[in-house]
C-alpha cells in the first residue's frame, strides 16, 4: 500500500484545522449572543427586541442609478433592467468580427462532433451529489430547496437519476431550470453605489438544475483529463490544485531565475466580468474541435441557449 505523500498529509491537516477553526468561530458567536441576552435582560428586555427588529429590517429598493451612458434611471423597473444588462450582457451579433462571424456560423451549421457518447449517470453518482446539498442554500424560483430534493430521493430513489439521464439522452436542459432569482449586492466601494458598476449580481438557481450541472461537470472534467486537454499550468477549477500551488510554482521560477542571475517578469491580468462575458459560440466551437462526447456537447449547447 502506497504511503500518503506530503500533499495528502498537509491537505488532511489543513482540513482538520479548518474544521476546528469554524467550530471555534461558531462557539464564540453563540457564547457572545448568550452573554448579550443575559446582560440585556438584567437592564431591559427591549434591547434584544430592538436588535432583532433592526436585523430584519429591509433595505429600501433601488429607484435611481447612473447608467453607463451617463443618464439616470427614473423607475425601479428601469433600474432593474439596467442591472440585468450589466450582470448578463447581450451577445450583439452586429458587433462580431470576421473571425467571430465564421465561428458563429460554424457552430450554427455544423453537425454534432463525431464522437461516442459517454455512459449515463449511475445511481451512486446522483446520490453523492444530492447528499452533499446544503440545506441552508436558498432555492431558485421553483422554491425547491435541498431538503425537498433529499426527501424526494429518499421516497423515490430512482426519480432524479431517471430524470437527469433523460435530459442527458435528449440533450435537453429544461428551460425552467435556466431561470434564476437575481439579487443585486452592493460592492465594498461605496463611492460607486449610485451607479450600476457598484453592484454585483448573484443568481439563485434551481437546486435540481445545480445537481444536473455538477453531474455534467464531472463527465466533462473526466473527458478533458483522460484526453490530457487540461494544460499543466491550469490551477483554477482543477481537482487537487489551488492558488497555493500556483504561488509555489511562481516562487520556484523566481528562485531559479535568481540562481541563474536572469531577469523574470510576472503578468497578472484581471479580466473584468470574465464569466459574464464568456462567448458562448467560442465555447461550443472549442468543445467541437476537441471532439467532446456527443451527449455532453448536445446538452451544453442547449444549456447555453435562451
Amino acid at each position: 500500500m502506497q504511503k500518503p505523500g506530503p500533499r495528502q498529509i498537509c491537505g488532511t491537516r489543513f482540513k482538520d484545522l479548518k474544521n476546528r477553526y469554524r467550530a471555534e468561530i461558531l462557539k464564540t458567536k453563540q457564547d457572545s449572543w448568550k452573554k448579550f441576552c443575559t446582560d440585556s435582560v438584567k437592564s431591559s428586555p427591549w434591547k434584544i427586541y430592538n436588535t432583532c427588529k433592526a436585523g430584519l429590517a429591509r433595505q429600501p429598493a433601488l429607484i435611481s442609478l447612473t447608467l453607463p451612458d451617463g443618464s439616470d434611471s427614473t423607475t425601479a423597473k428601469e433600474t432593474a433592467i439596467a442591472l440585468l444588462h450589466k450582470f448578463f450582457p447581450d451577445d450583439h451579433i452586429a458587433q462580431d468580427s470576421i473571425q467571430q462571424k465564421s465561428t458563429r456560423a460554424q457552430v450554427a451549421g455544423s453537425k454534432p462532433p463525431a464522437s461516442q457518447a459517454v455512459p449515463n449517470f449511475k445511481n451512486h453518482e446522483v446520490e453523492e451529489v444530492i447528499r452533499k446539498l446544503q440545506d441552508s442554500k436558498c432555492p431558485g424560483p421553483d422554491a425547491t430547496d435541498g431538503v425537498i430534493v433529499k426527501r424526494m430521493h429518499l421516497i423515490l430513489p430512482t426519480l432524479w437519476t431517471t430524470l437527469f439521464n433523460k435530459c442527458f439522452l435528449l440533450g435537453c436542459f429544461p428551460e425552467a431550470w435556466k431561470r434564476a432569482s437575481v439579487i443585486a449586492i452592493p460592492k465594498m466601494d461605496k463611492s460607486k453605489l449610485h451607479t450600476v458598476q457598484g453592484y454585483r449580481g448573484i443568481s439563485l438557481l434551481s437546486i435540481p438544475s445545480k445537481c444536473l450541472v455538477k453531474l455534467l461537470i464531472g463527465r466533462l472534467n473526466y473527458f478533458l483529463e483522460s484526453t490530457r486537454q487540461i494544460p499543466p499550468q491550469q490551477y483554477g477549477f482543477t481537482a487537487g490544485r489551488s492558488t497555493a500551488d500556483a504561488i509555489t510554482t511562481v516562487v520556484r521560477f523566481v528562485c531559479c531565475a535568481g540562481k541563474l542571475r536572469t531577469k523574470c517578469c510576472l503578468l497578472a491580468p484581471d479580466i473584468a466580468g470574465a464569466f459574464d462575458n464568456a462567448w458562448h459560440p467560442g465555447i461550443l466551437a472549442r468543445l467541437w474541435e476537441q471532439k467532446c462526447p456527443l451527449n455532453i456537447y448536445s446538452i451544453v449547447k442547449d444549456f447555453l441557449q435562451d
